[in-house]
């Protein structure tokens, strides 16, 4: 688990610009490791290993939102475990990755970490094009910033209607709210996601969010990784 630099560099394999991150935010989602070792031919007389699989793939997530409605401390939270009660404002675009491990199958997940705000399009456009999560982030106990969802989803729209909508209801530790459950979940609905409530501070969903929630809006591109290894 890392923090990735911001460098841009030429990718090799497509050609194009791209954030110093470990993986292309262009071609990233190409399988990109797959190996094979033999198996021994019938009436070998010595045994071989068996035939294995490695797979090596990347799944990309990028979180939006207001400012301070805990974007980075839920990432944080996730990928390297901490939490910090002081509140340090991203400025640009951040990667953080963290390998998850489905034997014989190897995830490298990429989280794309966004300023709060209405992000420059020029810059958020190549990251959201190649994710396979949109994850929008409000504050429970602010309700401007869950009046603004709706925008955040446009961007998402624009670059990569595909993308799986995960809505997200932040601070619950706080012990008061301007929105209510049912009103984030008949967003969600609306956008076509799905929702969950969550606390960075105390730790609260935050391994279901990107676990459960997240891995299931992946499911289907890990069934086809299974169907090949069955097949």
């Amino acid at each position: 688990m890392s923090l990735i630099s911001r460098e841009w560099v030429t990718c090799s394999s497509c050609g194009r610009r791209t954030l110093k991150s470990g993986y292309c935010m262009w071609c990233g989602n190409k399988l990109v490791e797959r190996e094979f070792t033999s198996v021994a031919p019938a009436g070998d007389q010595q045994a071989q290993p068996p035939k294995t699989i490695a797979f090596n793939y990347v799944f990309k997530v990028v979180f939006l939102g207001d400012i301070a409605v805990g974007k980075t401390s839920i990432i944080k939270r996730y990928a390297l475990g901490q939490f910090s009660p002081e509140y340090f404002p991203t400025f640009d675009l951040t990667t953080y990755s963290k390998t998850l491990e489905y034997p014989p199958i190897k995830i490298d997940l990429t989280i794309w970490d966004t300023a709060g705000g209405l992000p420059e399009e020029d810059k958020v456009g190549p990251v959201v094009t190649g994710v396979d999560v949109g994850v929008l982030v409000f504050e429970v106990s602010r309700r401007s910033s869950f009046n603004n969802i709706p925008i955040y989803h446009q961007i998402v729209e624009k670059f990569n209607p595909k993308a799986h909508i995960q809505v997200v209801g932040n601070k619950l530790d706080l012990g008061f709210r301007q929105v209510e459950r049912s009103e984030g979940e008949a967003l969600a609905a609306k956008l076509g996601g799905s929702y969950i409530e969550t606390s960075a501070t105390l730790g609260t969903n935050i391994d279901k969010l990107f676990n459960r929630n997240i891995m299931e809006c992946l499911k289907n591109r890990l069934d086809a990784l299974k169907k090949e290894l069955e097949g």
